[in-house]
C-alpha cells in the first residue's frame, strides 16, 4: 500500500528564522490532521510560497476541490494577520493533490 503524503507550504519569510520554520511548520502539519496523530507511514512535502496571497489562493482552490487543509495566519508582529503556513492532511493518493502544488518550490 503506498504511504500517506501530506503537504507543508510555508511563506518565504519564514526563511529569516529557523524558530518561525519550526513553529509554522508544526501548525500547519498538526492543525491539518483530524481525528488524531499523522499515520506513521506519511511523507511530508515542505515548499515555500513567495506571496501570502499565494498561500491564500492555494487554499481557495483546496476548499473549491473539497481537500481538507489548514491555513495558519500569523496575528502579531510582523505578519499582522497575513497567510504564513498551509497544511493539508495526510493523504494516500497522492496524484490528486500533487497538482496544486506544482508551481511552489521545495523549501530549502
Amino acid at each position: 500500500m503506498s504511504p500517506h503524503y501530506q503537504y507543508i507550504v510555508l511563506h518565504q519569510s519564514c526563511r529569516n528564522s529557523l524558530g518561525v520554520i519550526a513553529v509554522q511548520a508544526a501548525h500547519a502539519a498538526a492543525e491539518s490532521v483530524r481525528g488524531g496523530p499523522a499515520p506513521p507511514d506519511t511523507h511530508v512535502v515542505a515548499l515555500v510560497a513567495e506571496k501570502s496571497d499565494d498561500l491564500v489562493n492555494l487554499s481557495l482552490r483546496l476548499h473549491g476541490a473539497g481537500i481538507h487543509h489548514v491555513l495558519i495566519q500569523e496575528p502579531n508582529e510582523p505578519y499582522n494577520g497575513a497567510a504564513i503556513a498551509l497544511g493539508t492532511e495526510p493523504m494516500r493518493d497522492r496524484d490528486i493533490v500533487r497538482p496544486f502544488f506544482a508551481d511552489f518550490k521545495v523549501f530549502r
